[in-house]
């Protein structure tokens, strides 16, 4: 096709567009009741808008290679984005819309901006320069946990974002990441983990130097988060081949209880 609007408006159904050269040409996209992939194949996009609709039959755009999207991609109601692990590449906006997306799916790529008009999504991957909430009531604060696929977690600045945490009302999170949730924490004694929610083992505990404790799934976890004075006791052995390499505390003064265990 001689341009990307050409092969939206005429290819047909299920096809997968490549590009073969950097576009740069500041027109809006339009794909209707059409269900494609695209692969930028490392090359630029540099356009305005993406629309992609449904009227009588599902619409959606997967993206998979990589390359640079310099386009706002607009989800209409009932209209889906997928951002499998194969994309490697990013994208400036993606604004979804109100409505049903219950295909949309995120697990891989850079978005700059992602703005919500809805309360829930699914999230396994990927990293956000910002994802703000948009929805019309002001005051409705979207929980993280309903972004997320069970078991992923949101990472601010090397820290994870706990499972009570929001995006709120008309505000914005900067900066996070996706990573599946690896080292569980339980501060409220109730065996579920404070990031995912799931019900873990906790061979670990730490006990601060005002008395207060927590339980962790790993000893590097515990290590991280302690703080100074803090006494750290196993309650189960510690296997061989649980950390990959060296346990590490850095720069702070801890007490080890190894309790009998290993």
């Amino acid at each position: 096709y001689a341009s990307l609007g050409d092969a939206f408006d005429n290819a047909p159904d299920g096809s997968t567009l490549t590009l073969l050269k950097d576009t740069s040409d500041g027109n809006d996209y339009k794909i209707i009741d059409k269900n494609y992939t695209m692969d930028p194949a490392g090359h630029t996009l540099d356009s305005w808008n993406i629309y992609i609709y449904r009227k009588k039959n599902p619409a959606s755009l997967t993206l998979t290679g990589s390359g640079k999207v310099k386009v706002s991609i607009n989800l209409g109601s009932n209209a889906d984005l997928n951002l499998p692990k194969t994309w490697n590449g990013s994208i400036k906006t993606v604004n979804i819309l109100s409505g049903s997306h219950n295909s949309t799916k995120i697990a891989g790529g850079t978005i700059d901006r992602l703005v919500l008009c809805v309360n829930s999504l699914s999230i396994s991957g990927g990293t956000f320069k910002e994802i703000m909430n948009n929805n019309r009531d002001k005051s409705y604060n979207i929980p993280v946990k309903n972004l997320l696929e069970t078991g992923y977690v949101f990472k601010q600045n090397n820290q994870i974002i706990e499972y009570t945490g929001e995006v709120p009302g008309w505000g914005s999170l900067y900066n996070l990441t996706v990573e599946k949730c690896e080292e569980h924490r339980d501060k409220d004694g109730d065996v579920l983990c404070d990031y995912c929610n799931q019900s873990v083992i906790f061979p670990v505990e730490v006990t601060a130097a005002d008395g207060t404790t927590a339980r962790y799934s790993g000893l590097q976890g515990a290590f991280n988060e302690a703080q100074n004075d803090a006494t750290v006791k196993l309650l189960a052995d510690i296997p061989a081949g649980a950390q990959n390499a060296a346990y590490i505390v850095d720069g702070k003064q801890l007490t080890l209880d190894l309790n009998g265990k290993t």
